[in-house]
């Protein structure tokens, strides 16, 4: 599924710290959102899951994306 679109996250942007967390929420406040995984127009060196970019939620375009969960 990697390398279709960029997966926008519910996470907000924040730095990794060095202790271990159990399903971190991440930051409580600002506009900068994670996005995880590529796209089509990414190298294919970054279309994994582990890759992860942020950028303001207001940003849209057509390499960007969701995936729905029930």
């Amino acid at each position: 599924m990697s390398g279709n679109v960029w997966e926008w996250c519910y996470d907000r942007a924040e730095e990794y710290t060095k202790e271990a967390r159990v399903n971190p929420c991440g930051a409580q406040t600002g506009g900068t959102r994670i996005l995880r995984g590529g796209s089509c127009a990414s190298r294919w060196d970054a279309c994994r899951i582990s890759n992860r970019s942020y950028m303001p939620g207001k940003n849209f375009k057509g390499t960007f994306g969701l995936r729905l969960a029930l």
